[in-house]
C-alpha cells in the first residue's frame, strides 16, 4: 500500500494534465556494431534446442550489451564493470567455435573485437545525450535507469564530475514516491519500464525526455495514461524519431533480464535435499545484488518495510501474495535464517532448549516413518487411513518442515503419533508445542516493535538509494531491507533451509 497525501495526489494530477513526451535518439558505432552482434548470436542460439555451449560467451556478451546501452557513464570508467566481461568473451572464444561452427564464431570473435574497443574509448554517448536533455541548473529534475544497481556510481558521477549535483537518479521503483519534478530524463525505450507506470501513468514531471537508442522498435504509446481518469488526460507527445539503423529490435525479443532457470538451480540446490524434504517455492531478485526464495505453501508471512509510512505502520508482517516489485522485505542476514525463532527461545527461558528437542523429535520421526513408505502418496495415504483427516502431500511436506509445529486439529495430532509411534509422549509433545506457538506469537509483536523502533530511528538514505540497507538486532545478530526487483513466473521445489536466505547474485543470472 502506498501512502500519498491529498496535496501531493493534486500534484500528481494535476502534471498530468500538461504533460509532454519527447524521444531523442542516441547513436554511437561502436555500441551497434558490438550489439548487432550480440543479437545475431542470441537469434542463433534461440533456434537450437540446447543452448549449452553457447552461454559461456552468450552471458557475458548481453551483460556488457545490457549495461553499454543503459547506464550514462564514461565507456572507459570502471563503475561500468564491462572490461572484464569483454575479458570473459576473448577466453569463452575457442568453446564458442566449437559449440557454434564458423559463423558462430567469426560473430563472437567480432563482438570482443568491439567491446574491447568499446571499453578503450574516451567517450560517453549516452551520458552526453542525458546533460543533453537536461534544463540549465535550477530546475528540479531526475534521471530514470532500467537497472537499478547503476543509481548510485551514476548519480556519483554526475556529482563530483558532471557539475550535476542538482540531479536525481532513480530505478523505476523509486518513482511510486517521487514528488513532482520539473523533468524526467528516461533511458528508454519505454518497454522496458513495466506497463510504463510512473512514466506515462500518473507522470510525475511535465517534461518527459526518453533517450532512445536507434535499433529499439517501439509503437507509439496511447495518449490517454492517467488510470482512473474520465477526463481524458492525455500525455502530449511528439513522433517517435525515424529509424536510422539496420538493426531493430522490439519487445518481442528484447532483453532478458534475468535467467530464472539459472536463478532457481542455484539458489535451489542443496546436497541434502530428498523427495520428502521438499517444498514449492519462488525466486525473487532483490536490490543489492541478492536473490531469494520465497515459500509458495505453509508459513507466507515475511516483514515488509514501508518507508512511507507512518511510524505505527512502518513495519508489519504481511502474506507474500500481497508483495510486488518495488516493496522492501527484511531478511535476516547473520546470526540464523529465521527472525522470530530466536526471539521465542529467548522468552522461553531455560524451558526452550527441551522444548526444541521435543520438535526435532516428533519430526525425525515422522521423517523416518514417511521414508519407509517408499513414496509420499503412500504415507499420506496411511495417515488417513489412520484418521487423520487433513493429511496430503503438501500438509506433510510442510509438517516435515521447520516452520510447523503441530497439526490443527487435536485428533489429527493423535492419529500422526499413532502412526510414528509416539502415542505415549504424543500429549507431552502436543502441549510442548502449544507453548511454542505461544512464544512464536509473543516473539512476533516483539520483533514488530523491535523492528519498528530501528525503522524509525535510524536514518534511511541508503535503503532510498540503493535499495538495501542492514540494521543491527539489539539481541545479536542483523536484518538487511531488501527492495524486491522481480518476481521469478514460474514456481520451483527446494528444502525448508533454502527459504528466506539472501544469496548474492551471480553476473551469470542477469543477461
Amino acid at each position: 500500500m502506498k501512502y500519498t497525501a491529498l496535496a501531493q495526489a493534486r500534484r500528481y494530477y494535476d502534471v498530468a494534465q500538461r504533460a509532454s513526451l519527447a524521444w531523442r535518439p542516441v547513436e554511437h558505432e561502436g555500441i551497434e556494431r558490438f550489439s548487432t552482434a550480440v543479437y545475431r548470436l542470441s537469434r542463433s542460439a534461440h533456434a537450437l534446442d540446447d543452448d549449452t555451449g553457447w552461454r559461456e560467451f552468450l552471458y557475458p556478451a548481453r551483460r556488457a550489451r545490457n549495461i553499454l546501452t543503459t547506464v550514462p557513464l564514461p565507456l572507459s570508467h570502471p563503475a561500468l564493470g564491462v572490461t572484464p566481461l569483454i575479458d570473459q568473451l576473448e577466453r569463452s572464444l575457442p568453446a564458442l567455435r566449437v559449440y557454434g561452427g564458423d559463423e558462430a564464431g567469426n560473430l563472437g570473435a567480432e563482438a570482443a573485437a568491439a567491446g574491447r574497443e568499446i571499453t578503450t574509448a574516451d567517450e560517453a554517448p549516452l551520458l552526453d545525450a542525458v546533460l543533453s536533455a537536461l534544463p540549465p541548473t535550477g530546475t528540479a529534475c531526475a534521471l530514470l535507469l532500467p537497472i537499478s544497481e547503476y543509481a548510485g556510481p551514476v548519480e556519483r558521477h554526475l556529482r563530483e564530475s558532471a557539475g550535476r549535483p542538482d540531479l536525481a537518479v532513480l530505478s523505476r521503483h523509486d518513482m511510486a514516491n517521487l514528488d513532482t519534478i520539473g523533468r524526467l530524463v528516461v533511458v528508454g525505450p519505454l518497454y522496458w519500464y513495466d506497463r510504463h507506470e510512473y512514466v506515462l501513468t500518473s507522470p510525475r514531471a511535465p517534461e518527459i525526455a526518453v533517450l532512445k537508442w536507434s535499433w529499439f522498435r517501439e509503437q507509439q504509446p496511447p495518449r490517454s495514461q492517467l488510470e482512473g481518469s474520465r477526463g481524458g488526460v492525455a500525455v502530449r507527445m511528439r513522433p517517435l524519431p525515424a529509424p536510422s539503423s539496420g538493426l531493430a529490435i522490439d519487445s518481442s525479443e528484447e532483453r532478458t533480464t534475468i535467467d530464472w532457470a539459472a536463478v532457481g538451480h542455484e539458489l535451489s540446490r542443496s546436497p541434502d535435499t530428498d523427495t520428502w524434504d521438499i517444498v514449492p517455492a519462488r525466486a525473487a531478485v532483490l536490490a543489492g545484488r541478492h536473490a531469494v526464495l520465497l515459500p509458495e505453501s505453509g508459513d507466507r508471512l515475511v516483514w515488509l518495510l514501508d518507508p512511507q509510512a507512518p511510524p505505527e505502520h512502518r513495519v508489519a508482517r504481511v502474506d507474500l501474495a500481497d508483495l510486488e516489485p518495488g516493496h522492501v522485505i527484511l531478511l535476516r542476514t547473520s546470526g540464523g535464517g529465521d527472525l522470530i525463532v530466536p526471539i521465542a527461545d529467548e522468552i522461553l527461558g531455560r524451558t526452550a532448549t527441551e522444548l526444541r528437542r521435543l520438535q526435532r523429535l516428533w519430526k525425525s520421526k515422522l521423517a523416518s516413518w514417511a521414508r519407509n513408505h517408499r513414496s509420499i502418496r503412500r504415507a499420506v495415504a496411511e495417515l488417513r487411513r489412520r484418521g487423520c483427516s487433513t493429511a496430503s502431500i503438501q500438509n506433510l511436506r510442510n509438517w516435515l518442515g521447520e516452520r510447523s509445529l503441530r497439526t490443527e486439529s487435536h485428533s489429527d495430532w493423535q492419529a500422526m503419533m499413532e502412526a510414528i509411534a509416539l502415542t505415549s509422549q504424543g500429549e507431552e509433545i502436543w502441549q510442548a508445542m502449544g507453548r511454542l506457538h505461544s512464544a512464536h506469537i509473543e516473539a512476533g509483536r516483539s520483533m514488530a516493535r523491535r523492528l519498528r523502533d530501528i525503522a524509525n530511528t535510524v536514518p534511511l538514505d541508503t535503503l532510498h538509494s540503493e535499495g538495501t540497507q542492514a540494521f543491527t538486532l539489539p539481541s545479536g545478530g542483523s536484518v538487511t531491507a531488501f527492495r524486491i526487483e522481480s518476481f521469478s513466473p514460474s514456481v520451483l521445489e527446494c528444502a525448508p533451509s533454502r527459504l528466506l536466505v539472501a544469496t548474492e547474485v551471480r553476473d551469470e543470472w542477469l543477461t
